[in-house]
């Protein structure tokens, strides 16, 4: 399983790279997704440790943490557990920093409730210490996920 898993971020990392290389005007917000999430136990596996500090070396590339939310059926604490390990792994090494939070499984369908739990997901998300200040990214998605339903 590692060696297939080593082979997609290779693959993955190699289409990436050059694109990012051919294109120095675009910018490209790359969600990063260890595990449907961070690691269970917070900490990178090598080859996450290894291309981390390549993409983030690139001034056109935002790095983000994916954090799914079931439809916002998932417990909050474990979203915030989420938000919170991608916010940390900046006390490791910056070279590692994470610039926001991409919240995949957000509902289709309105709900109060529903409204609620995402407004208080991405109020923490950008409240977070660890992100590099930059709420840039949160906030370039939101406008163009409303404009892409407009």
């Amino acid at each position: 399983m590692g060696s297939v898993i080593r082979c997609v971020i290779a693959l993955k990392q190699s289409l990436l790279t050059s694109r990012v290389k051919k294109y120095p005007n675009l910018q490209f917000v790359t969600v990063i997704n260890p595990s449907s999430g961070p690691w269970l136990n917070g900490s990178l596996d090598d080859n996450y440790q290894r291309e981390l500090p390549n993409l983030n070396s690139k001034k056109n590339v935002l790095t983000i943490g994916y954090v799914r939310t079931n439809y916002t059926n998932r417990p909050m604490s474990e979203v915030l557990n989420d938000i919170d390990i991608y916010a940390s792994w900046s006390k490791n090494t910056t070279n590692i920093a994470m610039h926001g939070i991409f919240f995949d499984e957000a509902p289709n369908a309105f709900t109060a409730s529903g409204e609620d739990y995402m407004q208080q997901v991405d109020a923490y998300a950008k409240n977070s210490t660890g992100f590099g200040g930059i709420n840039y990214v949160t906030r370039t998605l939101h406008v163009q996920l409303i404009l892409g339903h407009s």
